[in-house]
C-alpha cells in the first residue's frame, strides 16, 4: 500500500524547486523552458552542415568585415595588456596581497588573451587552407 507523503525539501531542490512551485510559476517556467529549447533547436538548425559552408562560416566569424579577430576580442586583447601595464606601474599598494593578486590576475588575463589570439590565428589558417585560400 502506497501511503501519500509530502515532497521533501531535498526532492524539491533536486528538481530546482519545480515540485512545490505554485502552478502559475511552474507554468511560466515551463513556457520559458519551451521557448529556450525552441530557440536552441533553431540555432542548431541554422548552422551549416556541409564542410565547405562550415569552414566559410568559421572564417566569417573569425574575421568579421575582414578584421583580424572576432568582434570584441581585439578590445579584450588591448585592455588586458593595458591592465597589466597599469597594475605594474601602480605603486600605492605595491607588495600588498591585493596588489599582488591584481598583478597576478592581470598577467594571467593578458597571457590567456595572447594564447587565445594565437589559437584563433591557427583556426583561421586551417580554415583558409581547407578552403584553398592560401
Amino acid at each position: 500500500m502506497n501511503t501519500p507523503s509530502p515532497v521533501t525539501d531535498w526532492e524539491n531542490r533536486s528538481v530546482k524547486g519545480d515540485a512545490l512551485a505554485a502552478p502559475a510559476v511552474f507554468a511560466g517556467h515551463a513556457e520559458k523552458v519551451k521557448e529556450l529549447r525552441a530557440r536552441n533547436e533553431a540555432w542548431w538548425a541554422s548552422l551549416p552542415t556541409e564542410p565547405t559552408d562550415a569552414l566559410k562560416a568559421i572564417k566569417d566569424t573569425l574575421h568579421p568585415d575582414y578584421d583580424e579577430y572576432p568582434a570584441g576580442f581585439e578590445t579584450l586583447l588591448h585592455l588586458s595588456e593595458l591592465m597589466t601595464l597599469a597594475t605594474a606601474a601602480y605603486d600605492a599598494d605595491k607588495g600588498s596581497r591585493t596588489h599582488d593578486a591584481l598583478r597576478w590576475a592581470s598577467e594571467h588575463l593578458a597571457s590567456s588573451a595572447r594564447q587565445t589570439a594565437a589559437e584563433l590565428r591557427k583556426m583561421s589558417d586551417v580554415a583558409s587552407k581547407s578552403l584553398g585560400q592560401v
